[in-house]
């Protein structure tokens, strides 16, 4: 599964530390990290980052470790910070990514960019964070719903 969010007013390092320490709390492991800082082409004085963090757990058999999450994160503290998940579910399972979006949400919710209506993988993601909490109903930009159906996004 892919999730992209995007941040406004996030320093790229800041959130790649916190993605990186957030993962970490769920049992995974680093296999790579990267953080790399350009200059802009236009102002010298402004910069870039470049981000990837990939992380390992034990396969089922615990005999071999395998990528569970992969984060690709670019942005600029002056502009936009975008973050791109891309998760092997069988290993990072649900329940560890809605706790990972918990944090994300709780410490960067109120810079996140508005989600666009229609998209498949922010529904996909905020269906599996209902689940999890076995709501029975839920309340999002405005609108209700019962448990188990996508909640206005």
């Amino acid at each position: 599964m892919k999730i992209r969010k995007t941040y406004n007013g996030v320093q790229p390092e800041l959130l790649y530390a916190e993605v990186r320490d957030f993962v970490l709390k769920h049992g995974a492991v680093i296999d790579e990290a990267k953080l790399e800082t350009y200059s802009m082409p236009n102002d010298s004085s402004s910069f870039i980052s470049r981000g990837t963090l990939v992380f390992k757990v034990q396969d089922k058999s615990g005999k071999a470790e395998k990528e569970c999450l992969r984060a690709h994160i670019v942005g600029s503290a002056k502009g936009e910070t975008k973050v791109l998940f891309d998760i092997n579910e069988e290993l990072f399972t649900r329940e560890k990514l809605s706790a990972l979006q918990e944090d994300l949400d709780f410490v960067f919710g109120s810079y996140e960019r508005s989600r666009a209506k229609g998209s498949e993988e922010t529904a996909h993601f905020h269906r599996a964070s209902l689940e999890r909490f076995e709501r029975s109903t839920c309340c999002l930009e405005g609108k209700s719903s019962n448990f188990g159906t996508f909640c206005g996004f």
